[in-house]
């Protein structure tokens, strides 16, 4: 009987333990669809930013800085470098929310990357990372 006991004791515990899903683990993007919004991950009430990108290379992003939100568009091609997709953005017109580790503040172009399953830009060796996940 108490083997019995013990049994089922064992069994409870391993069933509660089951792979629980992982918030961080499941934002992670595993597709090609590349396709749809990216939000950025740290977003706040007074700062969000995400992009759009459509199926015809075009995109559009959404950026809102101390309550004021700025619309931008413009096109974008999509290679592979260091086996990961990169997005090559090219904006209607320069900004200065736009922002380059080669121009600073105020280009027209940007460079995105797919990296460990979320979109990041490439202003991290700056110090001015943005990380952006997938909306499902």
């Amino acid at each position: 009987m108490k083997k019995i006991g013990l049994l089922i004791i064992v069994f409870i515990s391993l069933v509660s333990c089951s792979n629980d899903s992982n918030s961080e683990e499941d934002a992670r993007y595993t597709g090609t669809d590349y396709y749809g919004k990216w939000t950025n991950i740290y977003t706040k009430e007074d700062f969000t930013d995400q992009y759009v990108f459509n199926k015809d290379n075009t995109f559009t992003r959404a950026k809102k800085v101390n309550g004021v939100t700025t619309n931008l568009s413009g096109t974008f091609e999509i290679f592979t470098r260091d086996e990961r997709p990169n997005f090559q953005l090219t904006y209607s017109g320069p900004s200065n929310l736009i922002y380059s580790c080669y121009s600073g503040f105020g280009g027209n172009s940007e460079l995105l990357y797919i990296y460990n399953g979320y979109l990041e830009n490439s202003a991290e060796m700056c110090d001015y990372k943005l990380t952006y996940k997938k909306d499902k």
